[in-house]
């Protein structure tokens, strides 16, 4: 449950074990007594930052599976908000603020809570959003070469009215519309790199979704590529993608 294989593990001593791989047999230890609430005080304070996280998620993933109510003591906000359904921030022996994550995040009780939480989280809003958070990681993409009848199936196995076209190394060169598919669908020579159109705007990785939004908006648009500085596609950003994002938000 917390991937160490028993026959390679079964007879180890603890000090032939990591210090990662300690915490894992204590967490198994803890649970298979099956109490009904788990204490867990600092358990990953003293491992390095790549155990740490590691060991977080596979805390969230064992959580969901065994279904156990888990005290957690940390002193980590990082932490707190990545695993925790509920925070409750103490000061001197009394509960500050107790509620779900967000909530914490968005309504701090007082100056002690901002502080613990820190001024950059709290100015993590839609407006400082970047087009990774928002964008679609696998656009529907086509290679510029293959024929319209290819470019149609795409189209009706995917439900979208666009397609990407990129060459051989990934790099956009255009996009194909439904309509110029349909108006030229007939001509069997054409390929999709002959009727794409290649005066779409874009943008790329890093770039501000306030930015994204002020190019549809510009162009009319209602999906926008993002792509690497080399050229090649990394994703897209639609009007769905960005009403999820931000309703996420909200």
């Amino acid at each position: 449950m917390v991937g160490l294989d028993p026959e390679k593990y079964r007879d180890r001593y603890p000090a032939e074990l990591s210090g990662g791989q300690q915490q894992r047999i204590g967490v198994i230890r803890a649970m298979a007594a099956e109490p009904s609430i788990i204490l867990m005080d600092e358990p990953f304070s003293a491992l390095d930052p790549i155990s740490r996280e590691q060991l977080q998620d596979e805390l969230i993933r064992l959580q969901e599976t065994v279904k156990k109510t888990i005290v957690f003591v940390s002193h980590d906000m990082d932490e707190a908000l990545k695993i925790a359904d509920r925070i409750v921030l103490m000061k001197g022996g009394e509960i500050v603020q107790a509620d779900k994550p967000e909530r914490i995040l968005r309504r701090p009780k007082n100056d002690f809570v901002r502080s613990f939480i820190g001024e950059g989280r709290l100015n993590e809003t839609a407006e400082q959003l970047s087009v990774e958070d928002v964008m679609l990681w696998n656009p529907v993409t086509v290679n510029q070469s293959r024929g319209l009848a290819h470019g149609a199936k795409l189209m009706k196995q995917h439900r979208v009215n666009g397609l990407l076209v990129l060459d051989k190394n990934r790099v956009l060169q255009g996009v194909v519309s439904r309509e110029a598919l349909e108006e030229n669908y007939r001509n069997e020579e054409l390929t999709l790199q002959e009727i794409m159109r290649t005066d779409i705007p874009n943008v790329v990785v890093g770039s501000s979704v306030g930015d994204a939004v002020d190019v549809m908006k510009q162009h009319g648009m209602s999906y926008l590529p993002v792509i690497h500085p080399n050229g090649q596609i990394a994703g897209l950003v639609t009007n769905s993608s960005l009403i999820d994002a931000l309703l996420k938000q909200i």
